[in-house]
């Protein structure tokens, strides 16, 4: 059998999963060089898990080599599950973090499966090469229907939370973000262990034990896939702020920010007022007129407490020019971005739009 179709038999598998999950994505599908970068990744994430596994092998041979069943599920989750799952989200987390395509939860999924299907086309290659010459073919049939499903699952469970954490960032809940990246990663490190737990005993027990984890574990993968499909949201995006702020029509706070000049945003209660925003106070309605107020002038009628706050008003075109160059901060994870960024660097969100 030539190299040829020993690859395609290896490749196409993963290519028909990323297909699919691609078509799957109805809001807004991502840019194929994007993907394609990601798939590059995982391809090269299995340099750096070849090498880990063999040192986590060697220390786990030295530490639980005399046991069975225990070697094999440390082995299964700290020599393989771990490391492997470890490096095919790294391959989309790099990537795609702070890329401002990333704006809809189930973009996760697409991310973590092309990064896995980059990393399981290549392991199929090695193995397939690595077959008998009789045994290619049936190698490369067990392999498509049982193992890249297996990465294919892990990416899905990995990727359903990995869009949650993101999601949850750009609401800017730190904690429930770092909460759904480590049960992401936990729970396909577990299905990936368990997977090879089942196989490295050799066991008739754990081989009926794997028929049925694999049918039920891809059963459950379809259902998620679904589940993500109706639960798809969109990121938070912050608001399109106005371009300039006069002292006519000074900027209305949304959602709790205020702006004290153009790109400059102030959390609520920490003393930040717009410098085109009177700073005067209305007198009763009834009863003797406020201190300071000439007798005579009508009731109620702002007095300035500022005597520059005129002078300030007729300035308001000289002040906005020099904001022009000032930094900004996003009002969703306070990170201090250029005034000319779009979307903030911390968390991706749309800072004002120009």
């Amino acid at each position: 059998m030539s190299n040829l179709m020993i690859i395609l038999i290896a490749v196409i598998p993963a290519l028909a999963l990323m297909i699919f999950i691609y078509f799957m994505d109805k809001h807004e599908r991502e840019p194929i060089p994007l993907l394609l970068k990601i798939f590059g990744l995982g391809v090269l994430s299995v340099i750096p898990a070849i090498i880990l596994e063999l040192l986590a092998t060697s220390v786990i041979d030295v530490t639980f080599g005399g046991t069975f069943l225990i070697y094999h599920a440390v082995t299964a989750f700290f020599g393989v599950g771990i490391i492997e799952e470890g490096v095919k989200f790294l391959a989309a987390y790099l990537v795609t973090w702070r890329n401002k395509h990333f704006n809809y939860k189930f973009d996760g999924i697409v991310y973590c499966l092309f990064g896995s299907m980059g990393f399981a086309a290549t392991e199929n290659i090695m193995y397939l090469f690595r077959a008998q010459a009789g045994f290619v073919l049936r190698t490369g049939i067990q392999r498509g229907l049982l193992a890249i499903p297996a990465h294919a699952m892990c990416a899905i469970f990995m990727g359903y939370y990995y869009g949650n954490a993101k999601y949850l960032k750009s609401y800017g809940d730190r904690a429930g973000c770092r909460r759904n990246l480590i049960t992401g990663f936990l729970i396909a490190s577990s299905l990936h262990a368990f997977y090879d737990f089942c196989i490295m005993t050799q066991r008739l027990l754990f081989f009926a034990i794997f028929l049925v984890f694999v049918v039920a574990a891809d059963i459950l993968t379809v259902i998620r896939i679904y589940m993500a499909k109706k639960e798809n949201q969109k990121m938070y995006e912050a608001p399109q702020y106005r371009q300039y702020w006069v002292a006519a029509n000074p900027y209305q706070p949304y959602g709790g920010y205020q702006a004290p000049a153009y790109g400059g945003y102030t959390a609520p209660n920490q003393g930040g007022q717009s410098p085109y925003q009177n700073t005067a106070v209305a007198g009763p309605q009834t009863g003797a007129p406020p201190m300071g107020q000439p007798m005579g002038q009508p009731m109620g009628q702002p007095v300035y407490q500022n005597q520059g706050a005129q002078q300030m008003q007729q300035r308001a075109p000289e002040i906005m020019a020099q904001n022009r160059d000032m930094l900004i901060r996003c009002p969703v994870c306070d990170t201090t971005n250029s005034f000319k960024a779009f979307f903030c660097r911390g968390c991706g969100a749309s800072l004002h739009q120009l």
